[in-house]
């Protein structure tokens, strides 16, 4: 495993147009496989997820208690959410892992199979099933700590917890990989990256400190396209060893806000993307924002877009690389708005800064920032970069400039489920074909 992780990330997936010379180009491109996971290489990993938790408890080195349950209305609401395009009635869009799918939020057993039930219950989608927006489904993980010992295809945070007998890759995945070669060349998977649309993971602690420190593994192997998101997350890894935050290969694009990455080889990992935002993130002790952009396969001029927004970087040697480690791809315009990068020995790396599309680094906007070190390129010299003159001479009269107002999008963690209306409960009926207009103007 540990072979196969450190292969796949330095011979990443990446993000290839439609045509006739798809299938070469994947095949010409060294993509390393991933492990296969089989049932019984699963089985096997939590046998001894759970046994170490055993023996961690009788040495009593670990004690082991559930939270107190939080008042989260997502998990009192009455739920009357259907599918209506599903042909399926009794298809269960809320799932809850603990009371539907019997995990454990205590921690002491291993609770990955019962977590990746409660996502593939209802003949989602599947093998040979590039995406779906038919069967939609909320995951919920009531607040406790989970103990999950292979990757996972899919108020007061739950906690997943990585056992020190983990296989895979990422603790959460947004792709399945069966094995084998897929038709375009590269790994056989569904819900491929290009077809994973409208998914969201939120309110969750992913804790990967005991997992092997040499296994390259990532809290989240995040492959997405558009209208995505991650939110109120914090991957927690070992500084010093090969455990990573997310490892972003390919894909296209979404939006990330609220994430606390402490420790690790790296904080997020970006390869290839085309437009992202970022925005609240803190770096403590690993190596920050790596955008490592490459040629997209068919489009050698591709260049990257991206945001990052009020984004807190401290210690680690480099705060931020864009640079593709295999030379190859550039940026075309990165921003870093409201932001501050300290206690690092490198700042900023970037390709020698360039006018011309296609060569280097050719827009690199820092507003408001603070950077405490060098910014240099990959030749090895400084990049140095202007202010604006009035912020350089005396007092200047002039328009105040804080930071641009934000407001991450609500959850109402804190509102009773008796604040909610919902449309069903006053005659809505939601399936697609009959005229709710009534109900929905009684709701307003």
């Amino acid at each position: 495993m540990t072979k196969l992780n450190k292969d796949r990330l330095e011979n990443y997936s990446r993000r290839s147009n439609a045509g006739a010379k798809l299938a070469k180009q994947r095949r010409e491109s060294s993509i390393s496989p991933l492990l296969n996971i089989t049932s019984v290489i699963s089985h096997a990993a939590a046998l001894v997820a759970e046994a170490d938790m055993a023996t961690s408890l009788a040495d009593c080195s670990i004690t082991l208690s559930r939270r107190a349950d939080g008042n989260f209305w997502t998990e009192g609401i009455r739920r009357q959410g259907t599918v209506p395009w599903g042909s399926d009635a009794n298809y269960k869009v809320f799932r809850n892992v603990v009371t539907d799918y019997h995990a454990d939020p205590t921690g002491a057993s291993d609770s990955t199979a019962a977590i990746q039930a409660a996502i593939n219950d209802g003949q989602r989608c599947g093998e040979r099933c590039n995406g779906s927006t038919l069967k939609s489904a909320i995951v919920y993980f009531p607040p406790g700590t989970y103990l999950v010992s292979s990757t996972i295809r899919a108020n007061n945070w739950p906690t997943i917890r990585a056992a020190s007998s983990f296989v895979g890759l990422g603790v959460l995945s947004t792709n399945e990989y069966v094995g084998g070669t897929g038709p375009d060349g590269g790994d056989a998977e569904y819900y491929v990256n290009t077809a994973r649309f409208y998914s969201q993971i939120r309110n969750l602690r992913i804790d990967i400190i005991s997992t092997d420190p040499n296994a390259y593994v990532c809290a989240i192997h995040y492959q997405v396209a558009q209208a995505t998101s991650l939110q109120d997350m914090e991957l927690i890894a070992t500084t010093g060893t090969t455990q990573q935050g997310i490892f972003s290969e390919n894909g296209s694009g979404g939006i990330m806000s609220d994430v606390t990455f402490r420790g690790g080889n790296f904080g997020f990992c970006e390869i290839q993307l085309l437009t992202i935002i970022c925005s609240k993130h803190t770096f403590t002790n690993s190596f920050g924002w790596m955008v490592a952009i490459s040629n997209l396969v068919g489009y050698p001029d591709y260049l990257g877009l991206g945001m990052g927004l009020s984004l807190r970087i401290q210690g680690g040697d480099v705060g931020i690389c864009l640079v593709n480690p295999d030379g190859n791809g550039n940026i075309g315009s990165v921003s870093f708005v409201d932001s501050q990068i300290t206690g690092v020995t490198t700042a900023i790396i970037v390709s020698p800064i360039s006018s011309s599309p296609g060569s280097g680094t050719t827009g690199l906007i820092l507003d408001n920032t603070r950077i405490g070190g060098p910014i240099v390129d990959t030749a090895g010299s400084s990049v140095p970069y202007s202010r604006e003159q009035s912020l350089l001479g005396g007092r200047v009269d002039g328009l105040d400039s804080p930071p641009y107002f934000e407001r991450k999008k609500n959850q109402y963690a804190n509102k009773p489920v008796d604040d909610f209306v919902q449309l069903k409960t006053l005659g809505a009926r939601g399936d697609g074909v009959s005229d709710d207009t009534a109900a929905i103007q009684r709701a307003f």
